[in-house]
């Protein structure tokens, strides 16, 4: 199965008019930044069989951004177990038990996704920043140690392939 982790794209600050972390929406700047990057995954030739997002707010537009990119609409699905401080052996059972098949985009938060990368390569935490997006791929079942790491590209390069920039 390749597992690819994304992390949702810059969010508004909390506000008077924003009282809960769960509410913060991505910005003008995060919305544009994320719809480039989505056109590099896009030129990049990704395809998921799953999308499978957070449910809050900010992860929940970043993944809309990317279905609409990738004409992948019909496969975004939401998942409590991606939402703010996940275990990584319950979003494992979901993939185990979801039947999704052979790759799965997974859309949500730092530290979390940072750490589920580090426990299926038996490492470190993975270094995801906002828009961030890493290619794992796990032979069996997701477990500890069951992954290898092919790629991790940061936001600037995701944009890049989206502009056409990168040569």
């Amino acid at each position: 199965m390749q597992i690819c982790l994304l992390r949702h794209a810059i969010a508004a600050d909390l506000s008077p008019d924003i009282l809960r972390d769960e509410d913060r929406p991505l910005t003008k700047k995060g919305v544009e930044k994320i719809r480039l990057g989505a056109l590099g995954m896009a030129r990049m030739g990704l395809r998921f069989d799953r999308i499978l997002t957070s449910p809050i707010l900010r992860a929940r537009q970043t993944a809309e951004i990317v279905a609409e990119a990738l004409k992948a609409d019909d496969l975004l699905t939401l998942a409590k177990e991606l939402g703010f401080g996940f275990s990584c052996q319950a979003v494992c059972g979901l993939l185990e038990r979801g039947n999704f098949g052979d790759s799965v985009l997974l859309v949500g938060h730092q530290p979390d996704l940072g750490m589920l990368g580090g426990w299926l390569l038996g490492g470190n935490d993975l270094p995801l920043r906002k828009g961030a997006l890493a290619l794992i791929e796990v032979l069996g079942a997701p477990e500890p140690r069951s992954g290898v790491l092919h790629w991790l590209l940061a936001p600037r390069q995701l944009r890049a392939l989206g502009s056409g920039s990168w040569k």
